[in-house]
């Protein structure tokens, strides 16, 4: 059986070096890059198209899960397993919501990391139970305490552009509705809200935390 191939992507080069060695111990996995920094990660995953990628979650230029959501965009179709000595509740849900394949613990990677990497070759998701389900957990909590979880999913879109410093034309071109609805959206959002101006709402939504994804047509 070909072994799978693997790069890694951390800027601690002892550990770096421990983790080639402890790969190296298995027949099932050849290392075939190591990369100090996000932009040479991404260099090499893009060119080599290795099947895994052991990917440090903070690294200079380019963080790692910068760099999986680059490379996936990119065409990369391997797996990818995030490499950190503490995550945060928003960096476990947005790892998850980008499609990564594992997290591991650098505290626990010298006993965890082969199987962790023959897990997600298999098709498995390699997560450690209670930091994903506490960044969940307190994720939902805090977006259920939000101002915005009073506003329907509609008025949400609406008070997003609201925030970006979208008139009420980009809105309504960017949504697909008519400015009378976003003005009326934008009338009931000021109600439920609390607000007397559009500042006043962008005010909420940053505090929230929420941003917006939607592409606006030119």
């Amino acid at each position: 059986m070909t072994p799978a191939s693997i790069v890694i992507c951390d800027d601690h080069p002892l550990l770096v070096r421990g983790l080639a060695d402890l790969i190296a111990g298995s027949d099932r996995f050849r290392v075939v890059a190591t990369c100090g920094d996000g932009m040479h990660g991404l260099s090499a995953i893009s060119a080599l198209r290795p099947d895994l990628a052991v990917i440090d979650i903070a690294m200079p230029k380019m963080n790692g899960l910068e760099l999986f959501v680059q490379a996936r965009a990119a065409g990369w179709t391997g797996r990818g397993l995030l490499l950190t000595a503490a995550i945060s509740d928003d960096e476990t849900v947005h790892a998850v919501a980008a499609g990564v394949n594992g997290i591991v613990l650098k505290e626990t990677a010298g006993t965890t990391l082969i199987d962790a990497l023959e897990a997600v070759l298999a098709g498995q998701r390699w997560m450690p139970p209670d930091v994903l389900q506490a960044a969940v957990g307190r994720a939902r909590a805090s977006r259920d305490n939000s101002p915005l979880a009073m506003l329907t999913p509609r008025e949400r879109e609406v008070a997003l552009m609201i925030a970006d410093g979208r008139s009420n034309r980009e809105a309504a071109s960017a949504l697909g509705l008519s400015e009378g609805t976003i003005k009326t959206h934008i009338r009931t959002i000021f109600e439920k809200l609390g607000a007397d101006n559009r500042t006043a709402v962008a005010l909420l939504v940053a505090r929230s935390g929420a941003r917006s994804e939607i592409s606006f047509r030119r």
